[in-house]
């Protein structure tokens, strides 16, 4: 067992991926954890998706938790934050990691998916522009050709597959 509770990285590059896809090696060394929360939210046969104004595919609404946030608290912020929508965590449905790079600074993600539901009287969703744009409900199969940022279509397929 180890006497610390982080380990230094070894001395590797690492493949990150940066917000347009484009492939970077970066030290280990300079990667620190990141734990993201995204919503999926079903109308009928679609579900909630959006932008980020730098991409040209679609994600899932959500975003990192923050220092002393709870998993749930940081879901409903971020959904709300991106959508405008209130929304309940309902259920944890997948987790996933990814390397990624952003700004300069680089993560280790850790991205956890939860079925969630609305709340309250609003139901249609709008982007705040700066992080989510060309919010709408879209059939997955839709989703299946390549439109989707490849971590989140990674969802989708654990999801069809069950």
């Amino acid at each position: 067992m180890a006497d610390k509770l982080f380990n230094e990285p070894p001395d590797v590059l690492v493949a990150a991926y940066d917000i347009r896809g484009n492939l970077h090696e970066r030290p280990l060394r300079n990667f620190r954890f990141r734990v993201s929360v995204y919503g999926l939210l079903r109308r009928d046969d679609k579900i909630l998706v959006n932008r980020h104004p730098l991409q040209s595919r679609y994600g899932l609404p959500g975003g990192g938790v923050e220092l002393g946030e709870s998993l749930h608290s940081a879901l409903v912020r971020e959904f709300r934050e991106e959508t405008g929508l209130e929304i309940r965590p309902v259920r944890l449905l997948d987790a996933t990691e990814g390397f990624f790079t952003f700004r300069g600074e680089d993560a280790h993600g850790i991205l956890l998916l939860y079925e969630v539901e609305t709340i309250g009287k609003n139901t249609h969703p709008v982007g705040n522009r700066w992080d989510s744009v060309d919010i709408q409900f879209m059939p997955i199969d839709q989703l299946q050709d390549g439109r989707m940022v490849p971590i989140f279509a990674r969802f989708l397929e654990n999801l069809m597959a069950r």
